[in-house]
C-alpha cells in the first residue's frame, strides 16, 4: 500500500504547473528567431542585441553546420524551467554533405531567453 501511494505522490508530483498559452507562444517564437537567424548565416551577437534577447546554442550551428530548413515536429515534455520542442532539422557540412535530424530544443523564458538542445530527449 505505501508503495502504491509513493507512487501516486510521484506521479502526481512529476507532471509540474502547465505553462500558460502565451508563454508556450513566446517560447516557440523566440526558437523560431533563433532557428532563422541560424539559416540566414547570422552571428549570435545579433540574438542577444535583439529587444528581448536571446542566447541561443547548439552544436551544428558551433562546428560550422549550416541549417538548410526545419519542421516543427511539436512540442515535448515541460517542467517548471523549461519548454521543450522537437525540431526537424536538415543541415549542411563543410563538405556540403547533408544530414537530416530530430533534435529537442529546451526554452528557459529567463532574461535573455536560453535556448539550447535538450541532450536528454
Amino acid at each position: 500500500m505505501r508503495i502504491l501511494l509513493g507512487m501516486v505522490v510521484l506521479l502526481v508530483g512529476c507532471g509540474g504547473p502547465a505553462h500558460s498559452q502565451s508563454d508556450l507562444d513566446r517560447a516557440k517564437a523566440a526558437l523560431e528567431i533563433a532557428l532563422d537567424s541560424w539559416k540566414q548565416g547570422e552571428v549570435a551577437a545579433k540574438l542577444r542585441s535583439r529587444p528581448e534577447p536571446i542566447t541561443f546554442v547548439d552544436d551544428d550551428q558551433k562546428t560550422g553546420h549550416k541549417l538548410v530548413a526545419y519542421e516543427w515536429d511539436g512540442t515535448g515534455a515541460t517542467d517548471r524551467e523549461m519548454i521543450r520542442f522537437t525540431v526537424k532539422l536538415s543541415v549542411q557540412d563543410r563538405k556540403g554533405k547533408k544530414m537530416e535530424r530530430s533534435t529537442t530544443y529546451a526554452v528557459a523564458l529567463k532574461n535573455p531567453i536560453a535556448i539550447g538542445r535538450d541532450p536528454y530527449f
